[in-house]
C-alpha cells in the first residue's frame, strides 16, 4: 500500500538519527568484541581499599540447565560510611540498563539474545543509596545478556561504574569509579529428558494463576524451547502490563526465529488472535534486518542501509496488513476490534472497513481514548453519536487507574458529542456544571464559548463552599463566573490569600484580576508576600498569567525581579519571557547583566554543581530562565546580533552552547518551516523560534523588519498537504499586508 510506504520513507532520517545517537552514547555491551581472543584475567585495579564489589549466584548454585533462570547477585559495600553513593538501577534490557560490563570466558557457546532488538530509551527511576558495611544487593537474571547455546564451563567477572564518591555529581552514565568484581565459575548442562516439558507446565500453571506472574513470564521467556513459541505468541498482548515486555523479549530472542515468524504469520488470521499494532510491528521486525545499522560510521552507507531497511519493513507490513484485512471479518469479539483498530492506525481505506461504531466498545480503554483524542479527525462521523452517548454515560470515578481512564474517556465522549450535536452537548455540559461532583474533567466542562454564565454564579459558589471538588469549582468560577461573585471571592481571598490550597487560590486570583484589575493586583501582591503558611507564592505569577495575563501581572513581575527569594525571581522572569510586552525586554537584559557580573567567573562551578547543592541549583535555574526569556520571548524579536550578546552573558558552557545552536538556525535565508500534526495545528519554526499556534506564528512574524523574505519549507512530504497549502496562503496574505514576503 502506498500510504504505508510513504510513512516509512518519512521516518528514514529519524531512524538514522537514532542510530547516530545510539552509536555515540549507548553503553550496550558488544560481548564478542569485548572478550574475543583474550584470556580472562581480572584487572589489577579492583576497587578502592574501603569499598568492595563481589558477585555470586543465588543460593551459591554453580550448575544450570540450558533454559534455566540464572540469578546473579551483585553486592556492593564500604567500610567508610557516608563516603560512596551507588546507582541502584535495576531496569531490564528494554533499553534502560546499560551500566555493567560482562567479561566471560570462553568466548564462544553463547549469544546476546537481545542484540538486534534493543531500544534506546534511557533514564528510568532508580535509588541512590549510600554504601555501608552491610552489602547492598542487586540481582540480575544473567539470561538477559546471555543465551547459552553450548554446554560447558564458563568463568565470569563484571566491571561496574555504579559507585561514585558522594562529593561528586551523580550521573546516569555512571559514577567516577569503575569497580571490578571477583571471578565466578559455573557450568551449563543439557537438561535431562522431560525437564523442559515439566518446567513449561509449571510455568503455564503459574501464569494462569494470580500470584507472582512476573516470575513465571520471565521463566517462559528464558526457557527457549520450540514448545514455548506458540504460548508466547498467543499470550503476547500489549495490554498485559506485567508480562508484555517479557513475552516480546522471549519472541525476539528465541533461538527458533523461523518458527516464531511462521507461528505469528499463521496466528495472524486466527479468529481469536487480537492483532494489535505492537503485535503486527513485532512480526514485521522479526522479518526485517537488524536495526542497529553498519558498525562503521559512513553517512552514505548509513543512508543506504536505512533506505533498504525501511523498504523491507514497508513490504512486510503491506503484506501482513493485506492478509489481516482479508481475515478480519472472520475474527470475533475483542480480537476483531483490536485488529480493525490496527488497520485504522495504518490509515487503511475506511470504505473497506466496518464503521468504528460497530467495534468501538470492545476496544481497550486506552485505544478508545486514542480514537476520540489524537485519531478523532480520522473517524469523526455523526454515525458515532449513539456510541458516544453510551461512552459518555457518566461514571462515578473511584481511585483505580481504570476509574480514571473511564472518567477521561467520558470527558472526551462529551467533547465529541458537543462537536457533532452542539445543542445536545451544551445541555449535557450545563447539567455537569451544576453537579457538586462533576463526573467529567475540566477539559469538557470548559468547552462552552460563553464568557460568563451569570445564571450559574450561585451554583458555582454553593458547590465551592460545600467543599467537594473545590479545585474544579474554583476553576469554573475563574472560567465562567460573572462580576456578581466578585465581592464574595475577593473577601475570601483578602482573608485567605497565602493560606489556602495553591490551585484554588490562583484560579480565584485570576478570576478577580479578570473582573477588577486593580483589586486583583492587590490580592496577588498579598499572596506573593504571604510566605509563612504555604509554599504557593513561587507559582502565583506563573499560574495566574497562564489563566489571565494583564498589564497588572506584568507590573508585578517587573517589581519582583530583584526579590530576595530566587523562586519568585525565576517565576517573574518566566512570566515576562512567555507573556510580557516589549516593555519587559530592557529590565530583563539589565537583570541578566547583573547576574553575569556576579557569576561570570564561577560558571564552571555552576556547570558542575552537585545535585544536592540547592543554592547552586537555583542560580543555574535563574540563568536558564533569563536565557530562555530573552532568547525566545513571545513579545519581541531576538535577532542574531542580540543572540551574540546573550551568549556573552551566559556563564555556563551548556547555556552558551544552547545559544550557539540557536544562532545556527539563522542564515542568509530565513526559513519558515511548518509541520502539521494529526489532531492539532502543528509546529512552525522560524529562525530559532518554535511556535505551536497560528496566532503565535503571526505574532512572531510581525516582529520582523519590513522587507524580510521568508523561505517556505514543510516536513512529512505527502502528508497533510491541504493543511500546508492553507497555511501558506494564510501566512502569505498576512505578510504582504505588512510589507514582508513568503516564497517557496
Amino acid at each position: 500500500m502506498k500510504h504505508i510506504a510513504r510513512f516509512f520513507k518519512a521516518q528514514v532520517w529519524i531512524l538514522v538519527f537514532v542510530w547516530l545517537v545510539s552509536n555515540a552514547n549507548s553503553q550496550v555491551v558488544d560481548i564478542d568484541a569485548q572478550i574475543a581472543e583474550r584470556k580472562l584475567r581480572r584487572p589489577p585495579q579492583i576497587s578502592p581499599p574501603d569499598a568492595s564489589f563481589t558477585i555470586r549466584f543465588v543460593n551459591n548454585q554453580k550448575q544450570f540447565r540450558q533454559g534455566e533462570v540464572i540469578r546473579l547477585e551483585m553486592r556492593f559495600a564500604s567500610s567508610s560510611p557516608e563516603t560512596y553513593r551507588l546507582d541502584g538501577a535495576t531496569y531490564d534490557r528494554s533499553g534502560r540498563l546499560n551500566l555493567d560490563n560482562f567479561h566471560i570466558e570462553p568466548t564462544t557457546g553463547f549469544t546476546d539474545p537481545m542484540r538486534d532488538h534493543l531500544s534506546f530509551i534511557g533514564g528510568g527511576l532508580r535509588g541512590t543509596p549510600d554504601l555501608e558495611e552491610k552489602p547492598y544487593v542487586i540481582v540480575y537474571d544473567l539470561n538477559e545478556w546471555f543465551r547459552f547455546d553450548q554446554p560447558g564451563t564458563y568463568r565470569l567477572y563484571l566491571t561496574s561504574p555504579r559507585v561514585s564518591r558522594k562529593d561528586q555529581r551523580f550521573s546516569l552514565a555512571g559514577g567516577d569509579i569503575t569497580m571490578t568484581s571477583n571471578i565466578v565459575e559455573f557450568e551449563i548442562v543439557k537438561p535431562e529428558a522431560g525437564w523442559a516439558e515439566k518446567e513449561l507446565q509449571k510455568i503455564l500453571k503459574n501464569l494462569n494463576g494470580k500470584a507472582d506472574r512476573r516470575t513465571a513470564c520471565r521463566a517462559l521467556r528464558f526457557l527457549g524451547t520450540k514448545e514455548t513459541v506458540p504460548e508466547l505468541v498467543r499470550r503476547y498482548d500489549a495490554e498485559d502490563q506485567e508480562c508484555a515486555f517479557e513475552f516480546y523479549a522471549g519472541l525476539v530472542s528465541s533461538p527458533h526465529k523461523d518458527l516464531v515468524i511462521e507461528t505469528m504469520a499463521g496466528r495472524l488470521v486466527a479468529p481469536d488472535q487480537a492483532v494489535s499494532s505492537q503485535w503486527l510491528n513485532l512480526l514485521v521486525s522479526l522479518g526485517s534486518p537488524p536495526w542497529l545499522a553498519p558498525d562503521s560510521y559512513n553517512e552514505e552507507q548509513a543512508k543506504a542501509y536505512w533506505q533498504r531497511y525501511l523498504e523491507i519493513r514497508s513490504r512486510l507490513e503491506t503484506k501482513y496488513a493485506e492478509k489481516l484485512a482479508k481475515a478480519v471479518a472472520l475474527k470475533v469479539g475483542k480480537a476483531r476490534a483490536i485488529s480493525l483498530n490496527t488497520l485504522l492506525g495504518l490509515r487503511w481505506d475506511k470504505t473497506k472497513l466496518p464503521d468504528v461504531s460497530t467495534f468501538f466498545s470492545e476496544l481497550p480503554l486506552q485505544d478508545q481514548r486514542r480514537l476520540l483524542d489524537s485519531d478523532w479527525k480520522q473517524i469523526s462521523s455523526a454515525s458515532l453519536l449513539p456510541t458516544l452517548r453510551r461512552t459518555y454515560l457518566p461514571h462515578d470515578a473511584g481511585k483505580t487507574e481504570d476509574d480514571y481512564e473511564r472518567k477521561e474517556l467520558s470527558a472526551l465522549a462529551l467533547q465529541r458529542i458537543y462537536e457533532l450535536a452542539p445543542e445536545e452537548g451544551r445541555r449535557l455540559i450545563l447539567a455537569e456544571l451544576k453537579r457538586p461532583s462533576p463526573r467529567v474533567g475540566l477539559s469538557a466542562l470548559t468547552l462552552l464559548p460563553d464568557e460568563t454564565l451569570p445564571e450559574l454564579d450561585q451554583v458555582f459558589w454553593g458547590n465551592f463552599e460545600r467543599g467537594e471538588q473545590r479545585e474544579v469549582h474554583s476553576a469554573l468560577i475563574e472560567r465562567y463566573g460573572s462580576s456578581g461573585l466578585y465581592s464574595r471571592v475577593s473577601a475570601l481571598l483578602a482573608d485567605q490569600a497565602g493560606k489556602m490550597a495553591c490551585f484554588e487560590q490562583n484560579h480565584l486570583l485570576a478570576y478577580c484580576l479578570r473582573i477588577d484589575g486593580a483589586g486583583g493586583e492587590a490580592l496577588i501582591r498579598q499572596a506573593l508576600n504571604t510566605r509563612e503558611r504555604t509554599h504557593c507564592y513561587p507559582g502565583v505569577l506563573n499560574q495566574v498569567a497562564e489563566l489571565h495575563f494583564s498589564p497588572e501581572v506584568e507590573k508585578l513581575a517587573l517589581e519582583v525581579l530583584n526579590d530576595s527569594n530566587l523562586e519568585i525571581v525565576i517565576s517573574a522572569v518566566n512570566v515576562l519571557g512567555k507573556y510580557g510586552s516589549s516593555e519587559a525586554e530592557a529590565p530583563l537584559w539589565k537583570k541578566f547583566e547583573q547576574y553575569s557580573q556576579t557569576w561570570g567567573k564561577l560558571g564552571g562551578e555552576l556547570d558542575s554543581a552537585a545535585l544536592e547543592n540547592e543554592s547552586l541549583q537555583s542560580q543555574s535555574q535563574l540563568e536558564q530562565a533569563l536565557q530562555s526569556a530573552l532568547g525566545q520571548a513571545a513579545g519581541w524579536l531576538t535577532s542574531p546580533k542580540e543572540l551574540v550578546r546573550l551568549k556573552q552573558l551566559c556563564v555556563t558552557r551548556q547555556k552558551q552552547e544552547d545559544v550557539d545552536r540557536w544562532l545556527q538556525k539563522w542564515s542568509d535565508k530565513i526559513v519558515l518551516r511548518f509541520m502539521p500534526y494529526d489532531n492539532e495545528w502543528g509546529r512552525a519554526e522560524v529562525g530559532h523560534y518554535r511556535l505551536s499556534s497560528l496566532e503565535a506564528l503571526k505574532q512572531k512574524l510581525a516582529q520582523f523588519p519590513k522587507g524580510t523574505v521568508f523561505h517556505w519549507q514543510t516536513a512529512n512530504n505527502g502528508y497533510f498537504e491541504e493543511a500546508k497549502e492553507e497555511l501558506f496562503q494564510t501566512v502569505q496574505t498576512f505578510l504582504v499586508e505588512r510589507s514582508l514576503q513568503l516564497v517557496r
